[in-house]
């Protein structure tokens, strides 16, 4: 349940959604003359901009329609008679519903109590997940010793580079130190939802972005492997640009998303490419696309999109919402887009991107 949805649900007065489904309040449901009107214009008398988080308009049968201004979006009150502003309403109607009037001041009362038990509810959420999240200090000091032995092994086997070790270790040395590197690199994720500003902690130092998203890959080639999806690498970056430590986070993001919501049988596209000063990476994978009256809440906390639940059970829905905070501490932006979309409009490309120098 969004949460425009559940404002209605809380309301005690019959509400409209934008489609003209009428939904009866907890108090008071829709007089008969809404539930014959023809017309159905509710939403048709609300302007585009509100000035008052509460406004009181009135439609051709006389009933008040109040739309109620949240964050969210609006809530719609109808079929109720305001009683002190309304002076269109036929008498006949006025008194055969005395039980649906109502006054601006009780609905901005109601409004304020949602307002202040959202605060208290999103206090509550944060310090559980604060709490939560220091719960795993523990787990990540041994899962980050381990991935410190898991390298020393590493560096013992014979290669002049660390791709070069990797390849060369066995294969149990080898599944070892990507399921260590990519369990320690999950478990840093958790500070970035209790406090963002980690995102930029540290010094920025200069990187080589085509070899951070080549290594996210090569971790999850087994997760790709095992889901019949497989991964390649594109491009030629030679630029090296300035990142904090919390960018190789946003790589792995990135390209498990990809790996998550990608059809069995396709495949996922890693590019990335040089351009001026800077690096342009992009991350391409195919599936279920994402809504367009979703796209601008993906990178929002705790939000999964209709694809996001049908493709996969599992999800916090904080992936993209940490991608966003990386991206911002590195002054760039993620932006998401659709190709080759299918004649039913629901399967296609989603390819992720963003430009940083």
């Amino acid at each position: 349940m969004d949460l425009l949805a559940l404002y209605r649900y809380l309301c005690p007065y019959p509400t409209v959604d934008l489609e003209n489904r009428f939904q009866g309040g907890f108090i008071l449901s829709h007089p008969r003359y809404c539930v014959k009107c023809r017309l159905k214009k509710c939403w048709d008398l609300v302007p585009n901009e509100l000035m008052e988080p509460v406004t009181h308009l009135e439609c051709k049968i006389g009933m008040s329609v109040i739309p109620v201004k949240f964050e969210a979006g609006i809530v719609l009150i109808n079929g109720v008679i305001e009683s002190l502003l309304n002076r269109s309403c036929p008498p006949s109607i006025r008194k055969a519903h005395r039980s649906h009037k109502v006054t601006i001041d009780t609905i901005k009362r109601w409004r304020s109590s949602l307002l202040n038990v959202g605060e208290q509810v999103d206090a509550f959420v944060n310090k559980s997940v604060v709490e939560a999240i220091a719960s795993l200090h523990d787990i990540k000091t041994a899962t980050n010793l381990v991935f410190r032995n898991a390298e020393a092994l590493i560096g013992q086997v014979p290669g002049t580079t660390d791709d070069e070790k990797i390849e060369n270790a066995s294969p149990s040395l080898k599944s070892l130190y990507k399921s260590v590197s990519l369990l320690n690199t999950r478990l840093n994720m958790s500070s970035f939802v209790s406090n963002p500003q980690a995102a930029s902690f540290g010094n920025k130092r200069p990187i080589p972005v085509y070899r951070i998203m080549d290594r996210m890959c090569r971790l999850f080639e087994e997760t790709a492997t095992t889901k019949g999806v497989k991964i390649y690498m594109s491009g030629t970056s030679f630029n090296r640009v300035l990142c904090y430590d919390s960018f190789e986070t946003l790589a792995l993001v990135l390209v498990d998303n990809a790996v998550k919501y990608s059809k069995p049988g396709e495949s996922v596209n890693v590019s990335v490419i040089d351009a001026g000063r800077g690096v342009k990476v992009s991350v391409e994978s195919k599936g279920l696309v994402i809504p367009v009256e979703e796209s601008e809440q993906i990178f929002e906390r705790g939000y999964r999109t209709t694809a996001a639940k049908k493709m996969a059970s599992s999800g916090s829905g904080l992936g993209l919402y940490i991608a966003k905070i990386i991206s911002d501490a590195h002054k760039t932006k993620i932006q998401y887009e659709v190709r080759n979309l299918n004649s039913k409009g629901d399967f296609g490309t989603n390819v992720f991107f963003f430009y940083m120098e």
